[in-house]
Order: C-alpha cells, then structure tokens, then sequence
C-alpha cells in the first residue's frame, strides 16, 4: 500500500504519517524497509524501544513519540514496549513526549481536541 501510494504521489512528494499502536510497529518496519517519510507521529507505539534512529536518520525529518507508563496494552505487545518506554536511543530528530495517558485515551473527545492540533501542525509543517 505504502509503496503504491509513493508511485501514486511521486518521490519528490511529502508523506507524513500519524501512526497508533500497532501502527507504530508498522511505520518502524517501513522505515527498516527503506520507506522515507516527511514527518512521522506515533501514538503509543506498538514497537521497538532500541529501534536504531541514527541508521534511519536520512529516512524521515523529524519524529514524534508520545508514550505512557500508564499505558496498559503496551506492556503486553510481542513486538516492542516503545509506547510505553519512550525511545531507549535519543536523536535530536525525534522527540520523546511521556504523557500520563492509557493506550486509548488519547481519542477520548477531550484529550483528542487536546492533542490533534499538535498532530496535524507536525505533519503539516
């Protein structure tokens, strides 16, 4: 899909991505297939948390992870506890945001009003 929608658009074409658990695990393996990115949010990411930013550091611009020790799915995820650890490697092109919300509570009507702005202003830059 992912490549489909880069021959569709074009190389030269921004794509930014705003991923939630288990789409956070997607969006590192897309990485690790050589996928490049503009801007990448992930929401209490299903990943993993030594994932190498330095190695794909020419793959994307910049980088939002947003976790949680509160996160109660994440814990249990057999691919990776990013989500619920933050990155364990820094990078200045990724920023790590610990939040003190459960897994879905980031889409309660109050908190999603609260956070979208920040997502969509990432992407969108």
């Amino acid at each position: 899909y992912f490549r489909e929608l880069r021959r569709i658009v074009g190389p030269d074409t921004h794509v930014s991505i705003v991923a939630h658990s288990f789409g956070g695990y997607i969006t590192l393996e897309l990485l690790r297939s050589g996928f490049v990115f503009h801007r990448i949010v992930m929401i209490a990411p299903a990943g993993d948390e030594n994932f190498d930013w330095q190695m794909h550091e020419r793959q994307f611009d910049l980088g939002w992870v947003y976790w949680s020790r509160n996160d109660e799915v994440i814990p249990w995820a057999y691919y990776g506890k990013l989500g619920a650890v933050g990155p364990a490697q820094k990078h200045p092109k990724v920023q790590s945001i610990e939040t003190n919300m459960r897994h879905s509570e980031y889409f309660d009507q109050r908190n999603f009003k609260y956070w979208s702005g920040d997502w969509i202003t990432a992407v969108q830059s």
